[in-house]
């Protein structure tokens, strides 16, 4: 359109032995708006074929260059199964969260507490899937769409200069960038010390636990963050001391309570074996609230039950501190 689409593969003896990748989007990658040509090609090698053998070319919207930018995706398709839950952290930023958790949260369960909290998120898991579905949609079908609607406007755009075209244009681009933001917005003796260590935490207790959870940690098996707990600590507190309340009195935990998911951590680059490998465990949050507050119990009265020299038990110390002192004496 405007010139002549020139033969790479004339003017480049290294072109010859490379293929040309097939692309989508608009076929003109340069223009200087009165020509459009398609001067930006990607090449690859066999090699690159049989290891990346569904690799894509976009032709992404142009922003500030008179050249639009290839993206290169090798992604490979995978077959489709149902997605696992994810609580998202995006969610909070909704006007209607909250509101909608509520009034979830609030319907009555019959039961003991801790069997009362786990079923309470299980709902509320079952309608926070829907409602992502009805507000946000599926996150990465939205991106999809708006990238086509800013290629689409570029295009227009191209075709016709307009002021019209061009608040068309930024629009789309902005709609964009905001899909793009959702999808990235897609884890602690004596008659006295029993006391201590079985006496029911108080909500103040429970609540600083609950706030003292990085929001960031990664989430167990039922994937409710920190973040969940600490946003909607305003109605669902009664049910989570009412939970602690039942662990300390001895009550015994569900089954889902104890559930963890365990994930493999490379201890080198690129391992090759099973032993290179180490295995950790990811608790729900709820399994995390008892324990830190069953632990900030115990710390409290470890000086009470353990010699000083078992520096195993003592905090910032190593149990290896004692087998070097004793090879220091020898």
């Amino acid at each position: 359109m405007g010139g002549i689409d020139t033969d790479i593969t004339s003017e480049c003896p290294m072109a010859r032995r490379r293929r040309l990748q097939w692309f989508e989007g608009d076929p003109f990658t340069w223009t200087n708006k009165r020509v459009w040509k398609r001067l930006d090609r990607v090449l690859y090698s066999k090699e690159w074929a049989e290891t990346f053998n569904t690799t894509k070319v976009l032709h992404l919207p142009r922003r500030l260059s008179d050249h639009r930018p290839l993206f290169i995706d090798t992604a490979q398709t995978e077959n489709k199964r149902p997605s696992s839950f994810r609580f998202q952290n995006m969610w909070l930023k909704h006007h209607k969260f909250l509101e909608t958790v509520r009034h979830s949260w609030n319907l009555p369960i019959e039961g003991y507490g801790m069997y009362k909290l786990q079923q309470k998120i299980f709902r509320t898991k079952e309608l926070l899937k829907q409602w992502n579905m009805d507000i946000f949609g599926n996150v990465f079908t939205t991106v999809e769409r708006a990238k086509q609607e800013a290629i689409e406007a570029q295009k227009i755009f191209d075709r016709d200069p307009s002021e019209a075209n061009l608040i068309a244009l930024n629009k789309s681009n902005a709609i964009l960038v905001h899909a793009l933001s959702l999808e990235s917005k897609y884890w602690k003796q004596k008659k006295e010390v029993s006391h201590n260590i079985c006496n029911i935490p108080t909500k103040e207790e429970t609540k600083d636990i609950v706030f003292s959870i990085d929001k960031d940690s990664v989430v167990g098996p039922d994937s409710f963050s920190s973040v969940f707990y600490q946003a909607c600590w305003e109605f669902i507190a009664k049910d989570i001391h009412q939970a602690v309340r039942d662990f300390f009195c001895g009550t015994p935990m569900p089954r889902s309570f104890k559930a963890t998911t365990i994930v493999l951590i490379p201890k080198v680059d690129s391992p090759q074996t099973w032993n290179e490998f180490r295995p950790i465990s990811l608790c729900n949050v709820s399994n995390k609230i008892l324990s830190k507050l069953l632990y900030k119990k115990i710390s409290h009265a470890l000086p009470d039950i353990t010699s000083p020299n078992q520096s195993g038990f003592v905090q910032g110390r190593l149990i290896s501190d004692n087998i070097i002192m004793a090879q220091e004496m020898i």
